[in-house]
């Protein structure tokens, strides 16, 4: 959804998984991402992209320590690990 452009109901689903309160559920999330797409192809369609630059123009903390969450960067993050995933 976030990667979409469709940023409240995205943004509302990370929230959903907590990651404010515990990150390490978030990493698990991940981690069962990636396991079940592992050798499926998955489309990457251009909105996705489209979103993901716009999102990271406005991003003005440190765009490339992927590690660090703060409030700000947090939803560009998780939609630079998914575009990057596929």
């Amino acid at each position: 959804m976030l990667c979409r452009g469709e940023q409240a109901v995205g943004r509302a689903y990370l929230d959903m998984l907590g990651w404010r309160e515990s990150p390490t559920k978030l990493d698990g999330c991940w981690r069962q991402i990636k396991i079940s797409l592992h050798g499926i192809a998955v489309a990457r369609l251009p909105v996705y992209t489209a979103t993901y630059q716009e999102i990271r123009a406005a991003i003005t903390c440190l765009r490339n320590n992927i590690g660090r969450r703060c409030k700000l960067c947090f939803y560009f993050r998780q939609m630079q690990k998914f575009v990057y995933m596929i």
